[in-house]
């Protein structure tokens, strides 16, 4: 807790800190290695909160108004804090207001000892309030703080049900006053990407760490009155009261998703995980918590099939509708393939060092007698929840093969392009060797012109196992590329003991060049220019996908990636459209 007074900490960060924290209703502390605190909102915030200012306290200090019972819990809380760097506790405790009751407080420490900038144990202490006391009750008994299913769901009923009096004269002031009885809210459901992943290689005890940390950043968004819940596995609820403006909504979701995509320290390993994110609001009068929820679960499920920036969704009636589509299309998945309705295109990758095309990545289609052509993004998580993902990934590796090696012999080159095809999670097995010999054995396909792609989260569901097929397909000659980096919690730790030759740096990297409203203390360049140094001191190519624009592809060049890939350069091609781009030899 504040001690005595210390001018021992960097005067920027205590500037940026005492601004955040003006107006929070927290009292927020900067503590030494020595124990000598600096409050940066102390005097208001201390009189709002127990009725003291800080020269009231000076003599024993906020720590002498703890309760007997607690002040050693509180002590050795952090006293473990100032010990171990990164780490983060949290510890409630009551203390004597001015007045002579008993008040609880909520301390937050992390330690950041260890952060060249800032040099300090960073402490936020709150008041807990009625709505954090109906929290707490249902707050779950492990380490991550956050309220439970049944708890939030509890919170979620109370505040469709709740009630505000607010008067409002629609036409003039001397019109018939209105009683708007509306509590307005906004429901978000956050799902963790890789969170089972992360399970089942780390175990309960850091999965529950990540949800913890995940937790106390979303409280830093979030108001007092408002609820963070875990609902299961890795789905985070927050509840958000007093706002139900989708726009409003929208910058706090932004805020959120932000939040929960910055990398966590967890036991001496980085983990990363990102969120998609569905959303209900009180715009649509809800009489019962079971229907925000559904409604709120129906756009997190249209969220994962979109392939945008920002994996987000506020329901919309029409998504209901939508839903039934979905289910229809699930029946006739099956049925496609044996009536030949998937298609694949070719989307060019370049050579960055002298803009030649060196290859392509085959895109499945499904050519849909009535809807059209339908992007993977609508089908090929439909194809996995199926047991279809398996049939479709090894037809899509025949075709690709067999339309390589056509072009080959049709256009002869010193330099013929190669084929990049996506192998997903299911494909990973002992099988997957056999396979693709036999597609190579039956197309005539050299192995070293087909690279296979997979993504951190499909080899890291099952490490062990996985890096055995990809080192029986290594010797079998066949390529391998490493998609989507940057996005999972493998990274660098085990890049180098995964046979890889190719790394394709996640297009949200690239996006960020020349973007606008990053964060000001990190330059995506450095962070691109880390993983091609790194890829390249392990003797691995580099492709940046998702270029579309000159400056990303000129970024890129000059940090010496080597292959480039995006609209920049072409859209996925038809078989025809990408024959006819190899025989006029482009150059971009």
């Amino acid at each position: 807790m504040p001690g005595p007074h210390s001018d021992q900490f960097n005067p920027g960060v205590v500037q940026i800190a005492t601004a955040i924290a003006a107006g929070s209703g927290e009292l927020v502390a900067l503590v030494d290695g020595m124990g000598r605190a600096r409050l940066l909102n102390g005097d208001a915030t201390l009189v709002e909160l127990i009725g003291y200012d800080s020269i009231d306290l000076s003599p024993t200090g906020l720590l002498g108004l703890v309760h007997p019972e607690d002040i050693q819990r509180v002590r050795d809380v952090y006293s473990l804090v100032r010990r171990q760097p990164g780490t983060k506790f949290s510890v409630q405790y009551r203390v004597r207001h001015r007045d002579g009751r008993w008040v609880t407080f909520q301390s937050a420490a992390v330690n950041h000892l260890a952060d060249l900038m800032v040099r300090a144990v960073v402490v936020n202490t709150r008041l807990m309030g009625t709505v954090h006391e109906i929290v707490d009750e249902a707050t779950d008994s492990g380490v991550t703080g956050l309220v439970d299913k049944p708890g939030f769901l509890r919170l979620l009923g109370e505040t469709v049900q709740h009630k505000v009096n607010r008067i409002w004269r629609p036409q003039s002031e001397d019109g018939p006053a209105v009683t708007d009885t509306r509590c307005e809210y906004t429901l978000l459901l956050l799902e963790l990407d890789r969170f089972k992943m992360l399970l089942g290689s780390h175990g309960q005890h850091v999965a529950d760490l990540m949800l913890a940390e995940i937790a106390e950043r979303l409280r830093t968004v979030v108001g007092r009155k408002d609820v963070v819940g875990h609902l299961g596995g890795g789905e985070v609820g927050v509840l958000i009261r007093g706002v139900g403006d989708a726009s409003i909504a929208n910058r706090l979701a932004d805020r959120i998703q932000d939040l929960v995509a910055e990398q966590i320290h967890i036991e001496g390993q980085m983990v990363s995980t990102s969120a998609v994110v569905g959303m209900a609001t009180s715009q649509r009068r809800y009489d019962r918590a079971d229907d925000v929820m559904s409604d709120a679960a129906t756009a997190l499920n249209r969220a994962r099939r979109e392939h945008r920036r920002r994996r987000r969704a506020a329901f919309k009636t029409e998504m209901r509708v939508e839903d039934k589509e979905v289910i229809t299309l699930l029946a006739e998945l099956p049925m496609a393939l044996k009536h030949q309705q998937f298609v694949l295109h070719y989307q060019p990758l370049v050579s960055l060092a002298d803009g030649s095309l060196v290859g392509f990545e085959a895109l499945v289609r499904w050519s849909h007698p009535e809807r059209g052509l339908i992007p993977p993004g609508q089908f090929i998580e439909l194809a996995e929840q199926v047991g279809f993902i398996v049939d479709l990934g090894q037809w899509v590796l025949r075709e690709a093969c067999r339309q390589l090696e056509a072009w080959h012999r049709e256009l002869p080159s010193d330099s013929p392009p190669w084929v990049s095809v996506n192998v997903s999670v299911a494909q990973i097995n002992e099988e997957l060797p056999r396979v693709v010999q036999r597609t190579l054995d039956e197309t005539g396909l050299a192995p070293g012109y087909l690279k296979l792609e997979t993504t951190e989260s499909a080899v890291m569901k099952n490490r062990n196992a996985a890096i055995k097929v990809l080192d029986a397909l290594q010797a079998q000659g066949v390529c391998l590329s490493l998609d989507d980096f940057g996005t999972g919690y493998s990274s660098f730790a085990n890049l180098q003991q995964l046979p890889y030759d190719t790394l394709k740096i996640d297009r949200s990297f690239v996006a960020q060049l020349g973007a606008e409203g990053g964060r000001d203390d990190v330059d995506p360049r450095e962070i691109i220019a880390a993983m091609i140094n790194i890829a390249h001191a392990l003797k691995m190519n580099v492709v940046g996908e998702g270029i579309e624009t000159l400056e990303q592809l000129e970024v890129l060049a000059e940090l010496q990636c080597d292959i480039g890939q995006g609209f920049y350069f072409a859209r996925p091609l038809a078989p025809d459209a990408a024959v006819e781009l190899l025989r006029s030899s482009p150059q971009w």
